[in-house]
């Protein structure tokens, strides 16, 4: 895990690499055990590399700021977070042999040493043992497609091919890890985190993103809430080249069958093909040259994972380095003072049945007020509710107790439907393939999980909620297509979420949650093999007989407590948003009005008054949720002009 960045100039100018290692340094969080650069000139081949302050000094490396006369045109940065090969051989940016070919990544190859193997046997020489190196290698033995096909893990990598003069912007299949791009006719400049980009590109604000977000809609996967920055979007690569300085973009996976069918299936075969497939994941996700712990809210995804690593733990299956003398897994959970939204009677049954070692943690409002500021030093997009802030202290109390990698459960309900939302796709699949009477039992079945849904979605159908937010908001409703209904059956509807949906959003306060101490979080349902085999089955061993995750729940049998397999209320890491949104109205009103004056612009501040006061009234949902993306976005806004308007001054102080 790391933070990468770099710039490929195509104007006939050099790179401020000064200027650049200054940007760098703002994703130091995410990687402090190492950085490194190399400057190239693409004209001529050459290169040299450079250290900073917390590059190994064993390297020899030169500092950043010894003068250079290569007229350097691309370059590439890294800050290493040490979790595979933790000694300086894995020092990045890697190279080939000949220097011809250069990577910086970010994320984790996890079948590295099996393609090591492979690519050795080729004549292959590695100088580390590092995950990293496979890509050189694999991409000179390979091409860029077939390497990408016999990967498995999760990256946002960039790498060079200096002969070819082009530039690959590569990221996993799911989104996990973050890869970000601005391209203008003078360069590409790309970077883990947005900060970065903004610190060398002159960017504005998205506002139809800002429209989206306010009137809950869903936004297309590769924008951001910068008018001039993109995502790389998942299972894609771009590739710029400088010789025609000419981008293109081309997807490199996708789901080989989506089964659509209600087909009987056998149940007994098909929970042991998940079992195996899902251990097989756990297996590589635990590779590791340091300690590994986990996230434990108490639901059904992240307790299969707790359950089963330490049946495996007990087994002694797991031999890397970062467990020895490890018996018992440490896991990480949120425990609210709240008791609508406390989860600790089901942590605490994962905790009895597995024999873990438990640490929790207990964030209130007041903390999260504290901590705003530093949230916003780490997210560099507004964030829907409070819930982020809940997962961020876990992170944080895993950095204090030594744990590196973290495992966690997210992408088990988009593949294995299990939000109630997917109960609507389901019955409406069932009436179109004209099985009433099933459709009928179902939805009686599962009535104790759609209610409150379709509660929702009938104010929402009928104009209710949406009138609520035309009374605050003053931006229009996006005029875009709607992307949430795009797919036609629930299958396809499953595929989107998981491809360029839900859980896009999610990943992304993953990974700024977990790097802002310094942890890589690992995602052990997002396996592409483990993927492609739920979605080459029958939409029955998702939801069957008034249970979502069905084959989830079978082939935990002895794995999980029975308490936790039959469980049906669904919560994840939640924040006591309606009860923190009353208090902090009632108690600080002043505080919400000086908030939410940054963001005039966008909001009735009369409006948001009547907001406010529906909230204490009341406490819908969904004005408890409209609350919380106003006020963020407010601070979010406050946040980018206090940084503008400090650049300004040291500008002005230069002068």
């Amino acid at each position: 895990m790391c933070g990468i960045a770099g710039i490929v100039r195509f104007d006939g100018k050099s790179v401020d690499f000064l200027t650049f290692y200054e940007a760098l340094s703002l994703m130091r969080h995410r990687g402090p055990d190492d950085e490194g650069i190399v400057l190239i000139n693409s004209t001529t081949g050459k290169f040299e590399e450079r250290g900073g302050m917390d590059t190994p000094r064993e390297l020899g490396l030169p500092n950043v700021c010894t003068p250079t006369d290569i007229n350097a045109n691309v370059v590439l940065g890294n800050r290493r977070l040490a979790i595979i090969d933790v000694s300086i051989n894995a020092h990045q940016p890697q190279k080939n042999e000949d220097g011809s070919v250069w990577v910086v990544c970010n994320g984790e190859i996890y079948n590295y040493r099996e393609l090591a193997d492979e690519l050795t046997k080729a004549c292959h020489k590695f100088a580390s043992k590092s995950d990293v190196e496979v890509i050189v290698h694999g991409y000179e033995e390979w091409g860029i497609d077939l390497l990408l096909s016999k990967m498995v893990g999760m990256w946002g990598f960039a790498l060079w091919d200096q002969p070819a003069k082009k530039l690959y912007l590569v990221r996993d299949r799911f989104g996990i890890k973050p890869l970000y791009y601005y391209y203008n006719d003078t360069q590409i400049v790309f970077a883990s985190e947005i900060k970065t980009i903004r610190a060398l590109c002159p960017t504005k604000i998205n506002e139809k993103r800002i429209a989206e977000f306010l009137w809950f809609c869903p936004y297309k996967s590769d924008e951001t809430f910068f008018d001039d920055i993109s995502q790389i979007m998942a299972a894609h690569y771009l590739i710029f080249d400088v010789t025609s300085k000419t981008i293109e973009k081309k997807r490199y996976w996708q789901l080989p069958q989506i089964n659509k069918t209600y087909e009987k299936v056998d149940i007994n075969s098909a929970k042991k093909m998940f079992y195996d497939y899902f251990e097989r994941s756990i297996k590589f996700h635990m590779r590791s040259d340091v300690p590994v712990g986990a996230c434990l809210s108490g639901g059904l995804d992240s307790s299969s994972i707790v359950c089963l690593v330490q049946k495996l733990l007990e087994r002694g299956v797991f031999m890397e380095r970062g467990f020895e003398c490890m018996k018992r897994l440490k896991t990480f959970s949120s425990l609210p003072l709240e008791k609508r939204v406390s989860e600790v009677e089901y942590i605490n049954k994962v905790i009895l049945h597995a024999h873990v070692e438990p640490y929790f943690v207990t964030p209130t409002l007041e903390d999260f007020i504290n901590d705003i500021d530093d949230l916003f030093r780490f997210h560099d997009e507004p964030f829907k509710d409070p819930s982020v802030y809940m997962q961020y202290r876990v992170m944080k109390l895993a950095k204090e107790k030594g744990v590196k990698v973290l495992l966690d459960g997210q992408g088990g309900d988009e593949c294995l439907a299990g939000y109630q939302r997917y109960i609507r796709d389901y019955l409406k699949d069932l009436v179109k393939d004209r099985r009433y009477f099933k459709a009928f039992v179902e939805f009686i079945l599962t009535l104790d999980l759609t209610f409150p849904f379709f509660w929702k979605f009938a104010r929402k159908k009928f104009g209710v909620s949406q009138k609520a937010i035309g009374e605050v908001v003053k931006v229009k409703p996006p005029l875009n297509e709607d992307l949430e209904h795009q797919a036609d059956s629930f299958a396809e509807r499953l595929y989107y979420d998981l491809s360029s949906g839900s859980i896009i959003e999610l990943l992304k306060y993953e990974d700024v949650n977990s790097m802002a101490f310094s942890i890589e979080s690992r995602v052990p349902f997002l396996y592409h093999p483990l993927i492609e085999y739920l979605f080459s089955l029958p939409i029955s061993t998702k939801i069957r007989n008034g249970w979502t995750k069905y084959i989830l729940r079978e082939a935990m049998k002895g794995v999980l407590p029975e308490k936790i397999r039959k469980r049906r209320s669904k919560l994840g890491f939640p924040a006591p948003d309606v009860e923190w949104a009353r208090k902090l109205i009632k108690e600080n009103m002043q505080f919400c009005l000086d908030t939410v004056s940054y963001a005039e612009r966008y909001v009735d501040i009369k409006g948001f008054e009547n907001l406010c006061r529906r909230v204490l009234a009341k406490g819908r949902i969904e004005d408890v949720q409209l609350f919380w993306r106003i006020l963020i976005l407010s601070r979010w806004l406050k946040e980018l002009m206090e940084s503008e308007l400090l650049s300004l001054k040291e500008r002005s102080d230069v002068r």
